[in-house]
């Protein structure tokens, strides 16, 4: 697990590394608000469950996915299953919520923010993260990629009230990301595979831009792009 949350960089995670390694910076910024009883909502294999068990004052965690989720590495099942649409827990229940890489398979988003404000307690936080430069994946169910325009007008009609926000780096990612994506999933030859994905690592190595907090959303850099967003959200 500890591979996927804080990889390595090599040239066979090319494709990956910018987005899992910006997630795990901004989670880390953010664990200070995790506390109590968690609830990791599209959990997988719950990758980060030791990691914020051991590092927040978290005392609790457990796992919501529906029945026909994607398994990640380690074989983890969900603690609790739901139908997408209402989550089985009862209202001011659980004291945090984790919610990483969701939203842009959910067809009616609003709905799963409506769902994480009313379980968590009152002045509660949520974490989310979404990919804004990603290849479509788990077809049928890839939706959305979301602005952070969007993502602050959703938390807003959703009663809750954004704390941080982190852009994932600009157009040094967005272009590292993409050529590790084209190198590692592209329909390429072996030995062709082997040089693009090299010429990645390598800019990637030198050229990767850590997260950065947009303490404002006036403050988005215009015309500008990222590889993804993360959002501490209290309710």
């Amino acid at each position: 697990m500890k591979n996927f949350i804080d990889p390595k960089l090599s040239v066979k995670n090319v494709d990956n590394y910018i987005l899992r390694k910006s997630i795990f910076f901004s989670l880390i910024k953010s664990l200070d608000l995790v506390q109590g009883r968690v609830l990791d909502v599209g959990c997988g294999g719950m990758p980060y469950r030791d990691y914020i068990l051991e590092n927040s004052r978290a005392d609790n965690y457990r796992g919501l996915d529906i029945h026909s989720a994607i398994e990640y590495t380690g074989g983890r099942k969900p603690d609790l299953y739901w139908d997408g649409n209402t989550i089985p827990l009862g209202d001011n229940s659980v004291d945090s919520v984790i919610c990483t890489e969701v939203l842009e398979h959910v067809f009616d988003p609003l709905l799963l923010i409506g769902e994480v404000r009313r379980v968590v307690k009152r002045g509660g936080h949520a974490l989310f993260s979404v990919p804004f430069v990603w290849n479509l994946h788990e077809e049928p169910f890839d939706y959305y990629r979301y602005t952070p325009y969007a993502l602050d007008k959703m938390f807003e009609v959703s009663s809750g009230k954004v704390e941080k926000r982190f852009s994932y780096g600009g157009w040094k990612n967005f272009f590292c990301q993409a050529l590790g994506t084209y190198a590692v999933r592209g329909r390429r030859n072996g030995f062709w595979r082997f040089v693009i994905a090299t010429l990645a690592y390598l800019l990637i190595k030198f050229r990767f831009e850590e997260p950065r907090e947009i303490v404002d959303i006036k403050n988005v850099e215009r015309g500008g792009i990222s590889v993804g967003y993360f959002y501490v959200v209290k309710f």
